[in-house]
C-alpha cells in the first residue's frame, strides 16, 4: 500500500498502555511493580487509548499496531479464546469502532493482532476435544498424538496442572499447553480463520494485520489470506512476525512487510552496551547493514516494519543501560532507513525494561522525560 513507506508505527500492549473508567478490584495500582511472570491486569483498555490520540498525534504518530484485543485467559491475549469478541478487560465492539475512527480522523493508521497459528487452552474447539477426542468434530483442527493427550492433572477451574519439564502429546506454541496450535491446513480451520479476518476487516475498518508466528503457517494459507481481505479493502497492509529472512513472503503473494527483526540484531549489537549481549564493532555492523540493503528489493524494503524493541524483546533503552546518546542515535539511524520506523509506547519517555515480561511494563504517565519526547516528536 502506497500509505506505508512513510507511516510511523507505534506498537501498543493495551493493558499497559492507559486506563479509563473506574477502579476495578481486581486491577493492581497502576504503577505497581509486577511480579517475574507479568500475569497481572492492570486495566489498560481501548478507551484509555482514545484518550490518548491526540496525545499520539502531537507526538507525530501516524499508525498504531494493537497487540491481540480478542477474548483471552491471559492479559497478554495471544491464547484466544473467542476471535469473533473483545475482551471484556479491553472494551466492547462500540470502543473499537469508536477508535478505529478517532484514529482516521487524526490522521492514524490501526492495524490488529492475527493469532492464527493457535488459540487458546479455553477455546472452545479445544474443550470439546478434550471432552470428546476423536469423536470432536475439531479433532483434526489440532495435530493430536492420540487419544490420551491429556495425561495431567485438570483444577476445578479448567486449567491444566502441568509437571516440569513436560512435554505435550499435541503440538503447541513454544511447548506451552495453553496455546495448542491450529491445523491450518484443515479446510474447516481455514475457513473459520479467514472468516475471522474477513469479519474484522469489513466490519471495523481497520487497515492492517500484524500476524502472529506467520513463518509457522503455511504459504497457502496466507496467499489465501491475502485474496480474501484485498478483496475487501485493497490497500490493507499485511505484515508478518519474522525473526529471519523472509523472502519466500515476500513475493507478492503474501506479504507486503515484515517485523524488521534482522535490522534489530545488528542495532542491537552495534548500538547495545550490555555486555551479556553480542557486541560488534563498527565494521561489522556496516557490512551486517550492508547485507541486508541488497537482501530485499526496493519494493519491499520501503514497506518493512523497523523496530528497535517490542512486547518479546528487551526494551532498547534498557540495552542501552538508560544513555540517551546511544539511544537517540540509534533511533536517528532507524528513522533514516528504508522502512517504516515503530516505536514500541513509552520508547518517546524513556521507559525501562528487560526481557519479557519485563517490557511489558505500565506506561508512565506521570515522570515523562520530555527531553526524549522533544527528541522523538522532532
Amino acid at each position: 500500500p502506497s500509505w506505508c513507506a512513510n507511516t510511523i508505527w507505534y506498537q501498543i500492549f493495551p493493558d499497559r498502555f492507559c486506563r479509563v473508567g473506574p477502579e476495578v478490584k481486581e486491577y493492581r495500582p497502576w504503577n505497581a511493580e509486577h511480579t517475574q511472570y507479568g500475569h497481572e491486569f492492570y486495566g489498560g483498555n481501548l478507551q484509555g487509548i482514545i484518550s490518548k490520540i491526540p496525545y499520539l498525534q502531537n507526538l507525530g504518530i501516524t499508525g498504531i499496531y494493537l497487540t491481540p484485543i480478542f477474548e483471552a485467559y491471559s492479559v497478554h491475549k495471544y491464547d484466544t479464546i473467542d476471535y469473533y469478541r473483545i475482551d471484556s478487560h479491553l472494551g466492547t465492539k462500540e470502543d473499537l469502532k469508536h477508535l478505529v475512527q478517532s484514529c482516521h480522523q487524526a490522521g492514524i493508521k490501526i492495524i490488529l493482532d492475527a493469532v492464527f497459528n493457535h488459540c487458546g487452552w479455553f477455546h472452545p474447539f479445544f474443550q470439546d476435544v478434550i471432552k470428546n477426542k476423536s469423536a470432536s468434530p475439531y479433532w483434526n483442527c489440532f495435530f493430536i498424538d492420540n487419544e490420551d493427550f491429556i495425561d495431567f492433572p485438570i483444577d476445578s477451574s479448567g486449567l491444566p496442572e502441568i509437571p516440569n519439564n513436560y512435554r505435550p502429546k499435541f503440538r503447541t506454541f513454544a511447548n506451552t499447553v495453553m496455546m495448542p496450535k491450529l491445523n491450518t491446513n484443515n479446510p474447516f480451520m481455514e475457513d473459520y480463520l479467514l472468516n475471522v479476518a474477513k469479519y474484522w476487516t469489513r466490519e471495523f475498518d481497520i487497515d492492517g494485520w500484524r500476524l502472529d508466528v506467520s513463518n509457522e503457517i503455511s504459504h497457502q494459507f496466507w496467499r489465501k489470506f491475502r485474496n480474501e481481505i484485498k478483496k475487501i479493502k485493497d490497500d490493507i497492509y499485511i505484515v508478518g512476525e519474522n525473526w529471519d529472512d523472509a523472502n519466500p513472503w515476500l513475493q507478492g503473494d503474501q506479504f507486503d512487510a515484515v517485523m524488521n527483526y534482522e535490522l534489530s540484531y545488528p542495532l542491537w549489537e552495534f548500538f547495545g552496551s550490555d555486555q551479556d549481549e553480542k557486541i560488534i564493532s563498527a565494521k561489522d555492523f556496516q557490512i551486517a547493514i550492508n547485507n541486508l540493503l541488497v537482501r530485499y528489493p526496493k519494493n519491499v524494503a520501503i514497506n518493512m516494519y523497523n523496530l528497535l524493541d517490542s512486547h518479546d524483546t528487551m526494551r532498547f533503552f534498557c540495552r542501552v543501560k538508560g544513555n540517551k546518546k546511544l539511544f537517540t542515535l540509534a533511533y536517528v539511524f532507524l528513522f533514516a532507513f528504508a522502512g517504516s520506523p515503530a516505536l514500541f509506547y513509552g520508547d518517546e519517555s524513556g521507559l525501562l525494561g528487560g526481557r519479557e515480561p519485563d517490557c511489558r511494563c505500565c506506561m508512565n504517565w506521570e515522570n515523562q522525560d520530555l527531553e526524549l519526547f522533544n527528541f522523538f516528536q522532532r
